[in-house]
């Protein structure tokens, strides 16, 4: 595939996002990272080829009109948490390629929550045309066409949401198209784990791996789980 994608990921700790960053850096369908972080944040830890973007207000109109405004690649990835990403082998290649096959606005995908050493199946419910649901889950990342987002920001110039400017977006995207649920359990697909960790790397991590048996899946989070 030749399409690219620039990532844009809310930070608080860089030193936790580290290992995602480093992940990203050698996908071949990245393009750019930008970092979304508050203003108190010490930028001076960040490496130059990696791009700075303040703003304590991550889902607002102006911070999405700062993305567009950062982004020439083909698609833009965007997470909606500050947790760490760990991507399995061919994840984001996958999502790029359900992107552009289907000609959807936005792509989401199922995930796992883990509790307690518990896993349990997260599968989101499909977007059905002209909901207005203010608290759908879409999980951690999506994937959306830059021209759309160009063409939202350059539409949406009365708009000044502080919080709910990504679900403007969102209802924007719907409006032009279809938001795309990718939930193929049962063949090569894009899982996501929620691990609360119990160490230094206190909160939740969202890690995405090809789909496999959960014994699989469990073996990867003792891995994950040790390393630190």
């Amino acid at each position: 595939m030749r399409e690219k994608i620039d990532c844009f990921l809310p930070c608080s700790d860089f030193e936790g996002i580290q290992a995602t960053i480093s992940q990203l850096m050698g996908n071949k369908t990245i393009q750019h990272i930008h970092l979304l972080v508050g203003s108190d944040f010490d930028s001076c830890v960040v490496p130059e080829d990696i791009d700075i973007i303040t703003s304590d207000k991550p889902f607002s109109t102006d911070t999405l009109r700062e993305i567009a405004a950062h982004t020439d690649a083909d698609y833009v990835l965007f997470s909606t948490k500050a947790s760490p990403v760990v991507l399995g082998k061919n994840a984001l290649e996958r999502m790029l390629r359900v992107a552009v096959d289907s000609d959807a606005t936005m792509v989401y995908g199922d995930h796992y929550d883990t509790l307690d050493g518990n896993i349990a199946k997260h599968p989101c419910i499909d977007y059905h045309k002209g909901s207005i649901r203010d608290d759908f889950d879409f999980g951690q990342l999506l994937l959306l066409p830059s021209l759309l987002l160009h063409e939202y920001v350059s539409t949406a110039v009365k708009e000044d949401f502080d919080y709910a400017g990504l679900y403007a977006l969102r209802l924007f995207l719907s409006r032009k198209g279809e938001i795309f649920h990718l939930a193929e359990y049962a063949g090569s697909y894009i899982d996501a784990i929620t691990l609360e960790l119990r160490n230094d790397f206190s909160g939740f991590q969202t890690l995405f791996f090809p789909q496999s048996s959960d014994v699989r899946t469990y073996q990867w989070m003792q891995v994950l789980i040790n390393s630190f």
